[in-house]
């Protein structure tokens, strides 16, 4: 199975942009986090769902250094 480099992964994309918007409610709580706590349900059956579909049509391993 080839390996591709994790910069190029969308489900890694999706995982970092879950845990920015986590930072971003705790560190940022009266701001931008009140938005995204307000908003926390929809934001998460968004997340899933594409999580989800994200890996059913992902075919290739990652790595941070692929070899080729």
């Amino acid at each position: 199975m080839a390996r591709k480099s994790i910069f190029k992964s969308k489900s890694a994309f999706l995982g970092f942009a879950t845990a920015a918007l986590g930072a971003i409610a705790f560190f940022l709580p009266d701001t931008a986090g009140a938005l995204i706590k307000a908003n926390s349900p929809a934001i998460l059956s968004g997340i899933g769902p594409i999580a989800i579909l994200l890996r059913l049509i992902t075919k290739d391993a990652v790595a941070l250094f692929p070899k080729s």
